[in-house]
């Protein structure tokens, strides 16, 4: 959650307060819809219900999509060490992250996590950023 503060700070200044406002609340949305579609897919892919039973608790998606966000307007040739030691660019770390938590924490919502990551890519290489920019024309 703190990283919320540093990444949300980073977006406001980048997009104004009214986009800002307006991306969290359709990244919101979309994460969550994105959990459900993940679940479906879990389900019938590992014939396993259980994943149907999966439910959408906290930020924490939203906060993966902002930090896939975050990184895709961060330059190209930053990065930051894993552990230290281990370079990595800034496009890869939200994966490395997304692998690392559930390993040290394995009972929190890898799916969840996957859904925000993915949903972040969504605005960043797809039609997302396209219907935010649209509804932020049109709302103001």
């Amino acid at each position: 959650m703190a990283s919320f503060l540093y990444k949300g700070q980073q977006l406001e200044t980048l997009f104004g307060g009214r986009y800002f406002a307006l991306l969290v609340t359709i990244l919101t949305i979309s994460s969550s819809l994105m959990l459900v579609i993940l679940g479906q897919l879990a389900s019938s892919l590992f014939d396993n219900p259980e994943y149907l039973f999966t439910c959408a608790i906290g930020f924490s998606a939203v906060i993966f999509a902002l930090k896939v966000i975050t990184t895709h307007y961060t330059p190209d040739h930053s990065s930051y060490s894993l552990f230290s030691f281990i370079p990595i660019s800034t496009k890869y770390i939200v994966w490395v992250e997304l692998i690392v938590i559930q390993l040290i924490t394995p009972n929190v919502s890898f799916l969840g996590h996957l859904a925000g990551i993915l949903v972040g890519l969504l605005y960043t290489n797809g039609p997302l950023r396209y219907i935010c920019n649209n509804i932020y024309n049109v709302m103001f």
